[in-house]
């Protein structure tokens, strides 16, 4: 059984980890205001971090539906911070790319204490032209997902 989330202002149905049960996870969006961690897998595998606070709607489904599976392929290439976007993940923009060396458990933990308290952080981003910053506002922020770097396959060493 695959579980699966999906928020209101994202197109994309979240695969979370086989195993998770949807009743406690539902359960604890009603009731909490505290962030969330799940680990996801599709479209992009790492760690989705939840805002039950800010999270207009969430559907939890027990299943994916069959007509709205749509296998993206996305691997993120870096590190890469994924927010709410109205196209969903792809290929060519998985989500902003972040320094070499980020610490993910790092970044995390800051991003969840903003989703708690309603503050803002800023997180180091890069490009292919440079870097920049991204400022995460945890008082509107319903999810992120953040991405260790895709590991190519034996078929694909």
């Amino acid at each position: 059984m695959y579980l699966v989330v999906r928020f209101d202002g994202d197109p994309t149905f979240w695969s979370l980890n086989p195993g998770l049960d949807s009743q406690p996870m539902a359960d604890q969006l009603a009731t909490s205001t505290d962030p969330i961690s799940v680990p996801v897998t599709e479209p992009l595998a790492g760690t989705m971090l939840i805002s039950p606070r800010c999270a207009g709607s969430v559907a939890i489904l027990d299943q994916m539906p069959i007509e709205s599976w749509i296998p993206s392929g996305v691997k993120a290439p870096s590190s890469v911070l994924y927010v709410p976007t109205p196209g969903g993940p792809t290929p060519e923009f998985p989500g902003y790319s972040l320094p070499e060396g980020t610490n993910l458990g790092e970044l995390s933990q800051e991003i969840q204490t903003a989703m708690k308290t309603g503050g803002a952080t800023t997180t180091p981003i890069s490009t292919s032209k440079g870097g920049g910053k991204l400022r995460i506002d945890g008082n509107a922020l319903a999810f992120v997902v953040l991405c260790p770097p895709s590991v190519p396959g034996p078929e694909h060493q």
